[in-house]
């Protein structure tokens, strides 16, 4: 009998992936993925599924927090707006062999914990949907260069200049970072810098838990990716953002709502209109004009959840003040047809049925109502 390694070693053959590991583990790669795809066998039939991305000093310029940030994020919004939803939990990963500042992301780890807690199953149904997610993450990679501006072609690098600090202390302000240096430059918390090739300006604090890019044609993406597949369902609870979606569910505090408007609001210069905001497990985006950030909050099952426990007992008292049960009682002798008058009225009321015709008198023989 085939284990479950062994089913996804052959999915990784199908879609020409480059396949290492034993009989415990799998990786898998592909020449044009930034990002690992891994296996840590629980049994015969299942498997722990992570992903991991790291880049290279090869592929880009610099200290690379930015892009793995940037990447992990993005990568983890279009597995959530795909029709197969994955909701990914953002895990960050230290340098393992020398002391860097503590803003820096030497990898990103995602792991899939909507719908089924990041584990594959050997069955027919987890590995067709484990074929897709390949093919998410290809279309991935090849989408995360175009939903960024190239104004210097092939040119690359990065820059922490006093043009760019002027931009982080702007950003400082509308975040609400506050710090005794007198620079931005100077605070611990907060990592910043401009990119080119791909294009943008970015902008980390580990305090306020806070992802800040200037990036006005990722916003337009954005915009178009949403429209495209988005969040069909939606409602607005006591304390939380409820969104819902066949595979996954997502609630983004009312508050963390509310604060993302208001940093947009002062990023952009101008009142806020149609904001963009997309939930994952431990992250949610906003977006709108030149910006778009992510903040660092729980939006997970739990949280939604504990906001439907609330809407229901809402509802209840609703129904209790504003909708009181009828008592009724039945008459002994029950009037034939205004008894058929009602079940016309309840059929009628039914979605589906059309029409609703009196075929005779209730007591005549079945031949004769025919």
């Amino acid at each position: 009998m085939n284990s479950i390694l062994e089913a996804v070693r052959k999915v990784a053959t199908e879609k020409q992936m480059s396949i290492r590991g034993n009989d415990q583990e799998l990786h898998l790669s592909q020449k044009f993925l930034h990002t690992m795809i891994n296996f840590e066998k629980i049994d015969d039939d299942s498997a722990f599924i992570y992903l991991a991305h790291r880049t290279s000093s090869w592929e880009l310029p610099g200290e690379r927090t930015d892009v793995h940030d940037l990447f992990s994020v993005l990568l983890a919004v279009y597995l959530r707006l795909n029709p197969i939803a994955f909701s990914s939990v953002l895990w960050d990963v230290f340098n393992p062999a020398i002391p860097v500042p503590k803003t820096e992301i030497y990898a990103r780890y995602l792991t899939l914990e909507q719908p089924y807690h990041s584990i594959i199953h050997r069955d027919q149904d987890s590995l067709t949907e484990l074929a897709t997610l390949f093919d998410y993450l290809g279309e991935f990679e090849w989408l995360f260069p175009r939903i960024f501006t190239w104004k210097r072609d092939a040119d690359q690098g990065f820059s922490f200049d006093e043009e760019v600090e002027r931009w982080a202390e702007h950003v400082a302000q509308a975040t609400g970072e506050s710090a005794q240096e007198a620079r931005v430059s100077d605070y611990d918390n907060v990592q910043f810098n401009r990119r080119w090739g791909p294009d943008w300006l970015y902008y980390r604090s580990i305090r306020k838990k806070i992802t800040v890019v200037e990036s006005p044609h990722t916003v337009e993406a954005l915009n178009l990716l949403l429209k495209d597949t988005g969040f069909k369902n939606d409602i607005i609870g006591i304390k939380h953002h409820l969104y819902i979606s066949s595979r996954v569910r997502s609630a983004v505090s009312l508050h963390v709502e509310r604060l993302g408007r208001k940093i947009l609001q002062h990023l952009n210069g101008s009142k806020s209109k149609y904001i963009i905001s997309i939930p994952i497990e431990n992250r949610v985006l906003f977006a709108e004009g030149n910006y778009f950030i992510v903040l660092s909050r729980v939006c997970n099952l739990y949280e939604f959840n504990k906001e439907m426990q609330l809407i229901e007992q809402r509802h209840h008292k609703e129904a209790l003040l504003l909708f009181p049960a009828n008592r009724f009682i039945w008459n002994d002798k029950i009037d034939d047809d205004r008894f058929e008058l009602l079940i016309r009225e309840l059929l009628e009321r039914e979605p589906g049925v059309v029409r609703v015709r009196k075929v005779g008198k209730s007591r005549d023989p079945d031949v004769e109502r025919i």
